[in-house]
């Protein structure tokens, strides 16, 4: 690796590391610290840019440096998020509830693959909410009822 490359890596990923640190970066600032022009900062942050957005598809948030106009530099910022949050699940639980486009037995198994993705530590606390807006969905009708492991049983669960 010639030592243009093994400087522009350093300088990218020192500036990457003050970012996730809730640093403010300032172009001059940096420009001056590596001796190189403001243009060459500019170039290593949209590389940086490309970089979290491609990353973005792989763990869900969507990271982005930005221009923060009050501080007069560059800040790294989670825009959003890629997964499935409490109102988007039971938007998704409902719609397909509503739809009857499936069994209960098949509702079951999709909510809780929906359940599964959200990737959230309160996964427990998720089945619960979705149990309680679709109780008496899974009661009504002479299909049974539905346990825990999402079988059609004859009694109440």
């Amino acid at each position: 690796m010639g030592r243009d490359s093994e400087d522009k890596a350093g300088r990218i990923l020192s500036i990457y590391t003050r970012l996730k640190q809730g640093k403010v970066i300032y172009k001059q600032e940096e420009s001056i610290r590596y001796g190189v022009a403001a243009r060459t900062i500019q170039r290593d942050i949209t590389d940086m840019q490309c970089f979290l957005q491609e990353q973005s598809s792989l763990f869900g948030e969507i990271q982005e440096i930005v221009y923060d106009k009050t501080a007069g530099g560059y800040i790294l910022q989670t825009r959003k998020s890629n997964k499935l949050d409490e109102k988007d699940l039971l938007t998704v639980a409902r719609a397909l509830m509503e739809s009857h486009a499936t069994t209960k037995r098949e509702w079951y198994q999709i909510v809780h693959k929906l359940i599964y993705l959200c990737g959230s530590d309160e996964n427990l606390i998720w089945e619960k909410i979705i149990a309680k807006g679709t109780d008496t969905w899974l009661r009504e009708g002479g299909e049974g009822y539905v346990n825990e492991n999402g079988n059609e049983t004859m009694s109440e669960v």
